[in-house]
């Protein structure tokens, strides 16, 4: 069985279905997520999906961190064009 996450929590179980498939409903579903201009958008999407996830997501001027890896899925984390970034601070010695 396929697991794809529908919103973020929410996984539905696919019987018998190719990874064509599970591609297809991840990237649709980032599409219609996308069409309501969130700012931020988090959710775990297939390691194999992470190039056409990153073209569709620059093409809507969102930026994308990627925060875990568990086996062949990935977590991001995306920030919309009008999106604040906090800088990530670090503790330098003087």
């Amino acid at each position: 069985m396929i697991p794809v996450e529908v919103v973020q929590g929410l996984k539905v179980r696919f019987p018998t279905r190719s990874d064509d498939f599970r591609a297809g409903l991840e990237i649709g579903l980032l599409l219609a997520e996308l069409a309501c201009e969130p700012a931020r958008i988090s959710r775990a999407i297939a390691a194999a999906n992470l190039p056409q996830v990153r073209i569709v997501l620059q093409g809507f001027g969102y930026r994308i961190i990627e925060t875990r890896a568990d086996g062949d899925m990935v977590e991001i984390e995306c920030a919309g064009p009008h999106a604040r970034i906090r800088p990530r601070l670090r503790v330098v010695s003087g």
